[in-house]
Formats: C-alpha cells, structure tokens, sequence
C-alpha cells in the first residue's frame, strides 16, 4: 500500500485543472503496474474516479490511486487503513493513512472507513467507523454496528461521503501463492495472529462460485469418499461444504441417509453436556432442485451442499505431528485431550465414529488450541451398552 509519500497521491496546487490532475493519474497508474510486475507485494488495489473539476485554489484533489500492500502498513496496523480526512486529537492534526479529501462539501469524517484483513479468513474487510456516516460497499449501507465486511467481489464500487472509488483485486493466479505466503507474515508477524486459514485466503477474482449467501473458495480437505472445499458467508462466516449429487432413486437414497446422519447427530452429540463443540456440525444444506425430496427431471442431476462447522485450520497430522509444525508440547497436550473430549462426547451420544486418525481431527486454532473431531461420513449409531 503505497502511502509512504502522501504528495504522490495528493494535488495541494490549486492551479492544477482536473485534465493535469488526469495525466498524473495515468502516469501513477502506470509505475504502480509497473511496480506490480516486479514486485509482488502491490497486491490489492483501490483505483478512484474523480468526480468533477469543481474544487477551489487550494483544495486538495485526489488524482490517483491507492495500493494496498503487505508490504507497507498502515500507521496503527491492528486497527487497519483510515480512510477519511485530517483531524484533530487535542492541539495534534492527524492525517488519515488514505487521505481522502479536504473539501468539507464531500462529507467526508476525520476516519471514515477501515480497512484490513480479517483474523480467521484471511480475508480484506472493510467496517464505517460510525453509524449512519454514508459509506456503502455496492447496494450494501456499511455502519460501525455492523462491523467488517468482506470485500469479497473482484471489483466492486466504494461510495465514502460523496466520492465515489473502485475496489478492485490485482492479484495474478500465478502470484497467489507468494502473495499468501506474504499476507501470512503480515498477519503474524506485524499483527501478531495466527496465521489466515489457508482455504479461506484466497483472493476473489471474477470466477468465483457463488452458492446463495455463499462464496465457495477452495478445497479445505480430502477424504476417501468426498472433498470439502472452504465456503465464506456474506457475514464473514466460514464452513466447509460438501458437495452430493442425486442422479437417481438410489443415489437420492443414498444422499437423504447422509443428510439424516448429520441431522441426527448433530441432535444427539449437540445435546451433551460437555464435549459436543469439539465435533463436527452440520450447519445447513442446500438443495439446488429447491426441494429435499428427489424429483427426476430432464436433463438429469442435481446438487446437494451440507454445510459443517467449524473450518479448521489444519489436521493433527499437519499441525500437530508434522516435523515442521512450530507448537509447544502443552499446546499438543491440549489439543489431543480436546480430541479425546470430542470422541467421549460422540460416545456418550450412541456412536461409534470408525475412522479416527491424524486427518480426521481438525486443529481450529493453536494460539487459544482447539481441536474438532471431523468426517463423520462413517458414524454407525449403536447400543449405549457396547
């Protein structure tokens, strides 16, 4: 993000026509492309539209764009990118680290927006930092109560006061994983969070799969019978979907069965006393023929999408036994007792799980650890007694 130097971005001579401050744009524009096939870190873009010629000498025009980077950080950078204007703490005048305008016709507060990543999903999120402070992100009215916001459409308009900006990702698919790996160190090393979940990192691009109030990202995990790829909420909320198909009687069968195994079990572990957060949940389905009941039309198939929760972070074999995995032995400890709670917790419920082993119990987080016992495919529900 390239705030380093403010009179880049910023036109103080008021002798400056709305065609000259054009031209500077462009010619920004083109070292910031420039920079960006050299260097990775000019990863995130926010490219503005000037509205009108109409300032005044003296005012301060916006003739640029913005880039968000992982390299450059913002002045507090727990609390994101400022967007907004100068302002006054006592005798002290604050710049924003997005210095928007001057003009006070443009509405524009002192600290009008952040911006900055999300701790779980890695994501860019965008919060108003007051309430009813006209700032929108698309058809969506943003307010302090509301929060973040994820900035989840490849390119989207910001309205902030009376002007109005691009939103746009720049990342290339052949830099994503460089640009990961840089948004990771970010976040651990200046925000000191752990580190994104890697299936719900991805950055959006034009091809994104919507699926209702969801967004499917990547594959979070693989089992011998099925793939669960990262699903992120317009809430900002993070599950793992995985995806049947019915194509007839007997498949449709075979998908209900599944489905009344997670509803069931869901009902029967969520009821224990202790131990039924550390196992899987199903959260919800989605039919794409609209109906749960199974209707065979032309043409052929459709989907179903079971919804579970938590996503987690890794597996015990990636986070806790792996030669590489950076944890204390109390923190290991933790998490195979959490696991032991979630097993005793299906016990207790009348299951008998099947297939317990180093992948199929989710790390959540290590910094506060949490394991999840997961792939509940194979549950058979049997006699308390045996």
């Amino acid at each position: 993000m390239g705030f380093a130097e403010q009179a880049k971005f910023m036109v103080r001579d008021g002798r400056m026509v709305f065609a000259q401050a054009c031209d500077r744009a462009r010619s920004l524009a083109q070292a910031s492309s420039k920079m960006a096939n050299h260097e990775i870190e000019t990863s995130f873009s926010s490219d503005t539209t000037v509205l009108d010629d109409q300032h005044n000498p003296g005012d301060l025009v916006h003739a640029g764009c913005f880039i968000f980077s992982c390299d450059i950080e913002p002045a507090m950078a727990r609390i994101g990118w400022r967007a907004g204007t100068s302002y006054h703490r006592g005798s002290r005048a604050i710049d924003s680290d997005l210095l928007l305008t001057m003009d006070r016709s443009h509405r524009v507060r002192g600290t009008h927006a952040i911006f900055n990543w999300l701790h779980d999903s890695g994501a860019f999120g965008i919060r108003g930092r007051h309430d009813n402070n006209m700032l929108s992100y698309g058809p969506e009215s943003l307010s302090k109560a509301r929060g973040f916001i994820v900035v989840d459409v490849f390119d989207q308009v910001v309205t902030i006061g009376h002007l109005t900006y691009r939103l746009i990702y720049t990342v290339p698919p052949h830099f994503q994983e460089n640009f990961q790996r840089d948004k990771a160190r970010y976040m651990t090393d200046l925000l000191h969070i752990e580190q994104p979940i890697v299936s719900a990192s991805i950055t959006p691009s034009a091809l994104d799969i919507r699926l209702g109030h969801w967004t499917l990202l990547r594959t979070a995990g693989k089992g011998i019978q099925s793939i669960i790829t990262a699903a992120r909420g317009d809430s900002n909320e993070l599950v793992g979907v995985k995806h049947l198909v019915r194509k007839d009687a007997d498949s449709a069968s075979k998908v209900e069965k599944e489905i009344q195994l997670y509803e069931n079990s869901k009902q029967r572990i969520s009821g224990q006393h202790t131990g039924g957060q550390h196992v899987l949940a199903l959260w919800d389905i989605i039919f794409t023929g609209r109906s749960r009941e199974f209707r065979r039309v032309s043409g052929g198939a459709d989907d179903v999408y079971i919804l579970l929760t938590p996503l987690v972070r890794g597996t015990f074999r990636s986070h806790v036994l792996d030669a590489k995995a950076d944890i204390s032995e109390e923190t290991k400890l933790k998490l195979f007792a959490q696991a032991a709670v979630g097993v005793a917790a299906i016990h207790r419920a009348g299951y008998v799980h099947r297939d317990i082993k180093p992948e199929n119990l989710g790390v959540l987080s290590t910094q506060k650890p949490f394991a999840v016992v997961l792939d509940l495919g194979q549950l058979i529900h049997t006699p308390r007694d045996t």
